[in-house]
């Protein structure tokens, strides 16, 4: 299965492109009738791909950091990042000069987000089997648990899975309820997803005091590391 043409066809080709869950969806059926390829097998083969390009753009950041720390451009060193840089297709022998122009990593992440939600579209249905991992506790009330994972989200840190996915109780705040708790006690996820609601209603919105204090342990430890590397 060549999964590097399948992933990147779906890319130049500007009409899958603008469809490519779609696009995703199709070409698994056709593994699956042509060579009966299961969900996990076909987009496990995806995200490898995915995976070697991430590689390429961590590459390309540590070249373009070298080349700050030799002008000495300390500031820019710490602000590079792999979302800034340019792929050029071209220049990349692992495209095999099949591919022509320039390829963004937002890009990319889009493509790995489309395959993570079609895999997820495709595969049967088990809200309701119960988790036998340990969950991590928190030691925060639920609403700061939820506020946090939310920040993590704002900050590019984690992923929010898309809308489809939140009505589910396997969805993004039914895995903060499976695997977390907060303070020794389980997490309500639909008081979770209501936490969030009230939040775009800024009339009913406030954070705790117990969260800006959160918040400012958080930047007084980020704060601590960014100085000891400088």
């Amino acid at each position: 299965m060549n999964y590097k043409a399948i992933v990147f066809d779906g890319f130049i080709n500007p009409i899958s492109w603008k469809n490519l869950n779609a696009y995703f969806k199709r070409q698994y059926e056709n593994a699956k009738k042509e060579e009966n390829y299961s969900v996990d097998e076909f987009f496990s083969g995806c995200i490898e791909i995915v995976n070697d390009v991430d590689s390429i753009f961590w590459r390309l950041l540590m070249g373009k950091k070298t080349e700050l720390l030799k002008e000495g451009l300390k500031d820019e060193f710490h602000l590079a990042k792999k979302e800034d840089l340019t792929l050029d297709f071209a220049a990349e022998p692992y495209f095999d000069n099949k591919y022509k122009g320039n390829f963004y990593y937002n890009q990319l992440k889009y493509i790995e987000t489309t395959i993570e939600d079609v895999k997820l579209s495709l595969q049967p249905k088990n809200d309701d089997v119960p988790s036998k991992i340990e969950p991590l506790d928190f030691n925060l009330n639920q609403t700061d648990v939820v506020h946090f994972f939310a920040l993590l989200v704002e900050a590019g840190v984690i992923k929010e899975p898309r809308d489809e996915t939140h009505k589910t109780r396997g969805g993004f705040y039914g895995k903060i309820a499976q695997y977390f708790t907060a303070k020794g006690k389980k997490i309500n996820y639909k008081s979770a997803k209501t936490t969030i609601t009230n939040k775009k209603n800024k009339a009913l919105f406030s954070y705790s005091e117990s969260y800006y204090k959160l918040l400012k342990d958080l930047q007084g430890t980020i704060d601590k590391e960014l100085n000891s590397k400088s």
